[in-house]
């Protein structure tokens, strides 16, 4: 009859083998995230850039700030009754303060707003 042998545990591989192995993989990973996140930071700032200059909000500034003058000035809500004439007046406020003409009678007769024009 045979005697049972005795079970020896499994053994890890050394420690000293691991750390090497696994810092590698880990820098690498790091480096390629970095890569990615830069990457992305510049595709957004680019997007940014572009959006900026492609759909700007003030396209349409020399039409609504003259109407928001005449607004605030003559109390004239004719000129442009389509959009609530509240952030129009409110726009034109420091517009006003800053020394801005008011837009000709012959452009307000025709109902072209020209861009306002600094005062003196």
């Amino acid at each position: 009859m045979s005697t049972p042998r005795a079970r020896t545990p499994h053994r890890a591989p050394t420690v000293a083998a691991r750390p090497a192995a696994i810092t590698g993989l880990a820098a690498s990973i790091r480096r390629r995230e970095r890569a990615w996140v830069i990457g992305l930071l510049l595709l957004h700032a680019a997007l940014i850039v572009w959006g900026a200059a492609r759909n700007s909000v003030t396209f349409d500034e020399n039409h609504h700030l003259p109407s928001g003058v005449l607004i605030v000035a003559k109390h004239d809500f004719s000129i442009s009754a389509v959009n609530p004439p509240l952030v129009k007046a409110l726009c034109a406020i420091p517009a006003l303060a800053l020394g801005a003409r008011m837009p000709s009678d012959s452009s307000v007769a025709t109902g072209i707003c020209a861009a306002l024009i600094e005062g003196p």
